[in-house]
């Protein structure tokens, strides 16, 4: 107790000594300001990442199913049968079979965009897909239909940004654009009119830009393939277990179908955050060691200015580890300080983002805000390591501070 005692005692000497006034003060403020930014920056870098991360998740699962049921090469007609077999599996709470069609849409006023038309069963739909969640316009309830109400028309619910491409709002009408083969092989183009009943924003510009929700028929009819499509979505209990549900679909199925889950259907996404993630997080880090180096300075620096010190104290009888202990006290006080503020920094960084926000251009970042995610785990890791590394930048001039000789200090000093 005494020998601790003794060490923080001369350690806070040390750190906080005014003998020469302030100047005794700049060296190891500079090493605390370097380390206090550098854990700042770490801190920040993480949030966003892991914001990125959490939005992307969040925007793919508003408009993607869990997991995704396809056979190999081509759409099928037996689709019932596949709905009926994946919803016996304990994990699964609804599906619907879907189609896809690359098409033309156009106001009919010189307004040109493509679109993805997605055919969903309009039934089902809310049970797979958070649409209601991302409307800013209209409804889901007409989806299905065609009648009177809609001018005949089948009903269509598009993004944000392509209604505002196309210069169209609930109650328009929109024409696609389908490929048709006559009777004798000739193929044609023809036009279908839609209106538009709904219109969402995801915050994601791939889907905001270029995609339409219709029934499942409507669909299907502008394919013109019959009662055929492309797969079979699946909402899970707990969207986790995603990978490991469509790994035993996979099996169950057979070698004429394939599941997917969200995670494997948008890999390159977020294998190219985690990689980004990985890379901000090494150079920051290198940040914080290039501080830690400036630490090594102060502190080679205060074991060469109080070798005359260090000297009478061995020779009083303190102990090599004990002397020793002293500078990688001091060194943890630095990198404590640094590091405790650093935190506080980047955490009042991310509040104020987070309460005015940050305006990104989605066309970039295929999303309009800037988000963030303080995860606690993450902040721990992050003190954790600054403090990992100032403590082993400490060892060496605290090796040497120990392995002093008393009488040649002395006679040196």
């Amino acid at each position: 107790m005494a020998r601790s005692g003794f060490v923080l005692l001369l350690a806070a000497r040390y750190v906080f000594a005014s003998r020469r006034g302030p100047r005794r003060l700049r060296a190891p403020m500079l090493a605390v300001v370097g380390i206090m930014l550098g854990s700042a920056a770490l801190t920040v870098v993480l949030a966003v990442t892991s914001g990125f991360q959490h939005e992307f998740e969040d925007k793919v699962l508003g408009v993607n199913a869990h997991v995704t049921v396809r056979q190999l090469g081509a759409d099928f007609a037996d689709y019932r049968a596949v709905l009926a077999e994946v919803e016996t599996h304990p994990d699964v709470v609804a599906a619907e079979p879907y189609v896809w069609a690359e098409t033309l849409a156009t106001d009919g006023h010189g307004h040109i965009a493509g679109v993805g038309v997605k055919g969903v069963d309009p039934a089902r739909v809310r049970d797979i897909l958070d649409l209601d969640e991302h409307l800013i316009a209209g409804t889901l309830d007409t989806l299905g239909d065609s009648g009177p109400g809609l001018g005949g028309h089948p009903a269509i619910v598009i993004g944000a940004v392509l209604a505002r491409k196309l210069r169209v709002g609930v109650g328009d009408d929109l024409s696609l654009v389908r490929h048709v083969v006559d009777g004798n092989g000739v193929p044609r183009v023809e036009t279908v009119e839609v209106r538009v009943t709904g219109i969402f924003r995801v915050g994601f510009d791939e889907y905001d830009r270029r995609v339409g929700y219709t029934s499942l028929a409507h669909a299907q009819a502008l394919l013109g393939r019959g009662d055929r499509v492309h797969g079979v979505e699946l909402r899970l209990r707990d969207q986790n277990r995603a990978a490991a549900v469509a790994a035993a679909l996979d099996r169950r199925m057979g070698a004429r179908f394939m599941a997917e889950s969200w995670g494997q259907l948008n890999k390159n996404l977020f294998d190219l955050l985690r990689l980004q993630k990985t890379a901000l997080v090494i150079v920051l880090l290198l940040i914080i060691a290039v501080a830690c180096v400036n630490l090594v300075s102060v502190l080679t620096m205060m074991v060469a200015d109080r070798v005359r010190e260090i000297a009478i104290l061995g020779a009083m009888g303190a102990r090599a580890p004990a002397l020793g202990s002293v500078f990688m006290v001091v060194g943890g006080v630095i990198g404590g300080l640094g590091t405790a503020l650093g935190i506080g920094l980047g955490l009042t960084v991310c509040v104020v983002l987070q309460r005015y926000g940050f305006a990104l251009d989605s066309r970039v970042y295929t999303i309009d805000h800037l988000p963030l995610l303080v995860q606690t785990g993450e902040v721990v890791a992050v003190a954790a390591s600054s403090l990992v590394l100032c403590l082993l930048v400490t060892m060496p001039p605290a090796l040497r501070a120990a392995r002093m000789r008393p009488a040649r200090a002395l006679a040196e000093g």
